[in-house]
């Protein structure tokens, strides 16, 4: 493919679907603006192939993936200034605080356990927790009818 701007997308779609362990996508023009604009034209003008390859050639990568060294900082921010990054707080459950430093926004927490165990009892009471603070608290059950939850 062109190594132009719509040249380099479509390799990189189509070294996707290959799958990213399987391709390699190389620079015809080797970081040069003037340099052959796709294979045929490096071949044209007698480049060595394997130098390209060895040079010029790079996996499609996973954009999703970090290492890390990418989120060190934000880690140790975390680790540092955990008081300052607590959600809201329960006044009754010393435990829920402690463990998961309280409601933060944008974050999920999932709460797991055997039938019985006392999962809506817990959420029904933080919730009224929450709620007697004035935080915002929407509560919905699928096991329970709306009318035993209230």
């Amino acid at each position: 493919m062109d190594a132009d701007e719509a040249g380099r997308n479509s390799a990189e779609k189509f070294a996707s679907k290959l799958g990213s362990k399987r391709t390699l996508i190389i620079d015809s023009r080797m970081q040069d603006s003037n340099g052959p604009k796709d294979a045929n034209d490096a071949l044209r003008q007698g480049l060595n192939f394997k130098e390209i390859f060895e040079t010029c050639s790079r996996t499609l990568g996973d954009k999703n993936l970090l290492s890390f060294s990418d989120i060190k900082e934000k880690v140790m921010n975390r680790i540092l200034n955990y008081t300052e990054l607590s959600g809201i707080q329960s006044k009754y459950f010393t435990f829920y605080n402690r463990t998961l430093k309280g409601f933060r926004r944008g974050e999920l927490t999932l709460i797991t356990g055997a039938t019985g165990s006392g999962k809506t009892t817990f959420l029904s009471q933080l919730s009224l927790d929450f709620l007697s603070q004035g935080v915002p608290t929407l509560w919905g059950s699928f096991e329970i009818r709306n009318e035993i939850l209230a």
